[in-house]
């Protein structure tokens, strides 16, 4: 079995912008994979990683940065975030599990806990 990986585009401000890359990843139990988002003309924004379960289920918060350097929530234990830059935040882990199939997430809010900015971008990993 293994994961694929798919970003979609969604249209977005002219004057701000979010990616997340790769555009698409297949993976398979035990790789390591990196997701990478960009949020650019947002000034300092708080940014957030979610995850959607494969099949559109369950809606779920992955992690969260205020700033550059911090991260104040990881949900999942075999993952690690990191936000490098004020516009930079990378979720990443060094082994998936196959229950790790979704669409993932990245947003941003200039308010705690809304992550109302985004997605552009949406990153996605199944099962083929």
């Amino acid at each position: 079995m293994s994961l694929a990986l798919l970003l979609l585009c969604l249209p977005h401000s002219l004057s701000q912008s979010i990616t997340q890359s790769p555009p698409a990843l297949t993976l398979r139990p035990g790789d390591k994979v990196e997701l990478s988002c960009r949020v650019l003309g947002a000034g300092d924004p708080y940014m957030y990683w979610y995850r959607q379960s494969q099949g559109g289920g369950t809606f779920g918060f992955i992690a969260s940065s205020v700033a550059a350097g911090s991260v104040e929530e990881l949900t999942l234990s075999h993952f690690s975030a990191k936000r490098s830059s004020k516009e930079n935040f990378s979720l990443n882990s060094d082994g998936v599990f196959l229950n790790d199939s979704g669409i993932y997430f990245c947003a941003w809010s200039h308010t705690v806990g809304l992550g109302l900015g985004g997605p552009d971008k949406k990153p996605q990993i199944q099962k083929t």
